[in-house]
């Protein structure tokens, strides 16, 4: 599972991939993630919604598959 799930994060866009790593795996804040990307912490929380909800999708699609 953990290979599905790594395949579906390379898949998603640049700056979604970006910001899911930078929260979910380095632990980053809201706050220091937007400060170093030079956006608001409103497009942190939209751009971690997005990727979470095509991982949903995508890893759902991978379960339905096998």
């Amino acid at each position: 599972e953990m290979d599905g799930l790594w395949l579906a994060i390379d898949a998603l866009p640049g700056d979604w991939r970006e910001t899911l790593i930078l929260r979910c795996v380095e632990g980053w804040s809201l706050e220091r993630i937007a400060a170093y990307l030079s956006v608001s912490e409103g497009v942190v929380r939209g751009r971690l919604d997005r990727a979470r909800a095509a991982l949903r999708k995508a890893l759902s699609r991978e379960r339905n598959i096998k």
